[in-house]
């Protein structure tokens, strides 16, 4: 085996071994390409993605007043190094909630610090997507949850520190809430996480 195709067998197998821990390299998944770092409405689908609706999510979170101060200095510019050099700090994923045909889309940030992207960021929100706007239905910052989707629906995923870990920046573990449309908006069931 050459030594180009060794490496690169290495370097995959690494990052097969940090997903199966829970950990992978940032899925950020809006990029601003060219010299004008503006706002990019394309964002990634998720491979279970149903909806054919999107939003331009950095314009979403600096107009949403919901939003704090510290997530939107996160997402002034995309970040300046690194993996994540180019990319604003956020990764989009579209669904249709089960049952409610409901388009939305889940929408987490993270910093642009390091490679290693676990469960946890700044931030996660789900918005509902109308044809002319973006309403937000759900939001989760406590800085160490993101949100998901789990078995055909959103999910709150909590890193779980105590189950302990092999990694320092890496938790051992995940709760994950499954998440209910009333209607009008996502709630965090009574039963918890599993």
């Amino acid at each position: 085996m050459r030594d180009s195709t060794r490496r690169a067998a290495i370097v995959l197998c690494a990052a097969a071994g940090m997903a199966a821990a829970g950990c992978g390299v940032v899925d950020t998944g809006v990029r601003v390409s060219g010299a004008a770092p503006t706002p990019s409405a394309s964002a990634p689908q998720d491979g279970g993605a149903t909806t054919t609706r999107t939003l331009d999510a950095v314009a979403v979170l600096r107009g949403d007043p919901g939003v704090s101060e510290t997530v939107k200095d996160a997402i002034a510019r995309p970040c300046t190094e690194g993996y994540g050099a180019g990319w604003y700090p956020m990764y989009v994923r579209y669904h249709e909630l089960p049952s409610a045909g409901v388009p939305v889309a889940l929408v987490n940030v993270q910093g642009c610090d390091g490679e290693v992207a676990c469960t946890g960021g700044l931030a996660g929100y789900v918005y509902r997507l109308w044809e002319d706007r973006a309403e937000r239905v759900y939001t989760t910052a406590d800085g160490a949850s993101e949100v998901a989707w789990h078995d055909g629906g959103p999910v709150v995923e909590r890193a779980d520190w105590a189950a302990g870990s092999d990694s320092e920046v890496c938790p051992g573990a995940v709760t994950r809430t499954e998440l209910e449309w009333d209607g009008a908006r996502l709630s965090e069931t009574a039963g918890g996480g599993n």
